[in-house]
């Protein structure tokens, strides 16, 4: 299986996460930004053009000090 990883989570980055985070999960593996994570967060959650996300209602579930939580995937 072919997995996904990200470096940076500007406009395009953070598409890819919001569509793949919530249809294929499994496909993504890591991201990276430096950003601090709360804001990554955020700008995934809601967005000023596509507003809120399904990762704001139910696919995001936790956020810890160095990961994400999509779904089930870590």
């Amino acid at each position: 299986m072919k997995r996904i990883a990200l470096n940076g989570l500007g406009r395009i980055g953070r598409l890819a996460v919001r569509s793949l985070g919530v249809s294929q999960p499994e496909l993504l593996c890591a991201v990276n930004d430096p950003a601090p994570l709360e804001q990554v967060v955020q700008l995934l959650r809601f967005d000023s053009i596509h507003g809120r996300s399904l990762l704001a209602i139910d696919g995001l579930t936790e956020a810890g000090q160095d990961y994400l939580i999509l779904g089930e995937r870590r």
